[in-house]
């Protein structure tokens, strides 16, 4: 192989395995829903390690100037900008009161999934945010690695692809009525998230 092809060769399994610890915490929650694996393991087993090694990629691409320490740089300054605007926009809208909804109920009630204890528990929540982070900048690592500079409305494309996942998820799983303030609630977040992330 010649040496640029052998760049791209590194820089497509680099990038690959980068995706597949970045989908984790997407998958933690849906081998949950799905009955096949519980997310107390997934996250101790699969989670955290991949977590781990994200971030040893990162550095040694990071290190070697490859594209892909650019975009997991890329994807954390997004991802943490995407939650900003996400949780930020939520807090006014409920604060606001032109949805009667609390956004982040759902948090304590993931960490309750996590941590198998009740939702008003201090570990649920404190779970359930450390999972909301991971989420989050794990859907901007997602986006950064799979679509790269591309133009703004893709971030709202992406955001709109999650919108639809938690809509699909949450009401079943989390016992969440899939009422207008909820659903409200969720797309003016998710389109904050992707207005960011784009």
């Amino acid at each position: 192989m010649t040496a640029p092809a052998e760049q791209r060769g590194r820089t497509l399994a680099i990038t690959a395995m980068g995706l597949a610890c970045a989908s984790a915490s997407a998958l933690a929650f849906f081998l949950h829903v799905l009955g096949w694996v519980q997310m107390p393991f997934f996250i101790s087993f699969v989670g955290l390690p991949a977590i781990l090694l994200m971030v040893i990629l990162g550095l040694y691409s990071w290190n070697r100037r490859l594209p892909f320490g650019r975009r997991c740089r890329a994807g954390l300054i997004a991802g943490l900008s995407g939650l900003l605007a996400y949780d930020l926009v939520r807090y006014a809208v409920y604060q606001s009161r032109l949805l009667d909804y609390d956004p982040f109920h759902a948090i304590a009630l993931l960490g309750a999934l996590i941590t198998a204890r009740p939702a008003t528990s201090q570990a649920a929540v404190l779970a359930g945010w450390l999972y909301h982070f991971w989420n989050g900048l794990s859907f901007a690592m997602i986006y950064a690695l799979a679509v790269g500079p591309a133009r703004w409305q893709w971030g709202l494309a992406w955001a709109m692809i999650l919108e639809v996942g938690m809509l699909l998820s949450y009401p079943s799983v989390l016992a969440i009525r899939a009422s207008g303030p909820f659903v409200g609630i969720s797309l003016v977040g998710h389109l904050a998230y992707g207005a960011a992330l784009g």
